[in-house]
């Protein structure tokens, strides 16, 4: 067991933030993360199911797309690449997905953890192409590990930890190790997922509506939050009767609760 103490810290820390610090919670899990396996950067996106049945036999990526996205340290040229597969996911761009998006999204619906050579793709044949060349060679990407947790049929969460300009890889263990702590907090990944009204919510929030529902979340008044976001009082109310829309309740009580997984 005490291998597992490294995990049962990061477990017990995270447990420490409350339910309006998701962005914080993050970080924090980004920072453990790293260190735990000694990477150079971590990236959380989630994905959804747009289609299904006989829509996805032509899509690359099973029907599934990539949305909101937060970044350990982001850049400006990883924040475009990451726009970039979303463009190709879409056929918008001439850059081809590669067999590693390929791949993963067509395991979709079960946990998964991947490392980029572990034999899970040929990786010969995908060294060798554009989206190689363009998201890996490029970036100066060494090694990468892929931990996929379902949330749902439509929702999956996706942390993605890389190795950059080190020529170094990750080990077996390494992997192993960020699967366990990542399988052992669906509750987290859950809590990202609501906090960018992924799952629960009609549609995304926008980044403002983030901020409010963190703020809603801590209890204060709809004047403290205008106060705090340097917002009118008309502008919040307008705010959160939006998010109420769009959670489909009628009081922070309510929208609490989906928050705390009293309902659905």
């Amino acid at each position: 067991m005490r291998e597992l103490e490294p995990v049962f810290a990061i477990w017990d820390s995270l447990a420490e933030f409350n339910t309006s610090e998701s962005d914080a919670a993050l970080r924090h899990l980004f920072e453990c993360l790293a260190k735990l396996v000694r990477a150079d950067n971590v990236f959380w996106f989630s994905a959804v199911r747009l289609m299904s049945g006989e829509l996805t036999n032509e899509d690359l990526g099973h029907g599934w797309r990539m949305r909101s996205y937060e970044v350990w340290r982001p850049d400006p040229a990883k924040q475009a690449r990451l726009q970039l597969l979303q463009k190709s996911l879409d056929k918008k761009s001439d850059v081809p997905l590669g067999l590693t998006t390929t791949t993963i999204s067509g395991e979709a619906g079960r946990f998964r953890v991947h490392r980029l050579r572990d034999g899970w793709i040929d990786f010969k044949t995908f060294k060798s192409t554009p989206h190689y060349d363009l998201f890996y060679r490029l970036p100066r990407i060494d090694d990468r590990i892929w931990v996929v947790v379902p949330l749902g049929p439509d929702t999956e969460s996706y942390f993605v930890i890389d190795k950059i300009a080190t020529r170094t890889r990750f080990s077996a263990s390494d992997a192993e190790l960020a699967g366990v702590v990542l399988r052992g907090i669906k509750w987290f990944h859950r809590a990202l997922a609501l906090s960018h009204g992924l799952i629960a919510a009609r549609s995304p929030l926008t980044a403002m509506e983030r901020r409010v529902t963190r703020l809603l979340l801590t209890g204060r008044s709809e004047k403290e939050i205008a106060d705090a976001l340097g917002s009118t009082l008309g502008t919040t109310h307008n705010h959160v009767g939006q998010i109420f829309r769009k959670f489909g309740v009628r009081s922070r009580a309510e929208l609490t609760a989906i928050w705390l997984g009293h309902r659905k």
